[in-house]
């Protein structure tokens, strides 16, 4: 089973190619999901392990995933 994720989606995007408007609300998404989750972090170790697991979300799950409410919301 093949899927774009959130960074096949970026790649295209910084190569200049015309995204769908659901690819492009699942970036945005994304990226203000990230922003909220990082700056929930506690401590340097637990910073270090959120990046982390953004890092592997952003590269193993549909983009479709943060097209869901709770990545929308806010």
């Amino acid at each position: 089973m093949t899927f774009k994720s959130i960074n096949d989606i970026k790649d295209f995007a910084y190569a200049d190619y015309d995204l769908p408007e659901s690819e492009l609300l699942a970036m945005v998404a994304f990226d203000k999901f990230r922003i909220r989750y990082l700056s929930e972090s506690t401590s340097e170790e637990d910073f270090e392990r959120r990046y982390m697991e953004l890092r592997i979300m952003a590269n193993n799950m549909s983009y479709e995933e943060f097209l869901k409410e709770k990545y929308l919301k806010r």
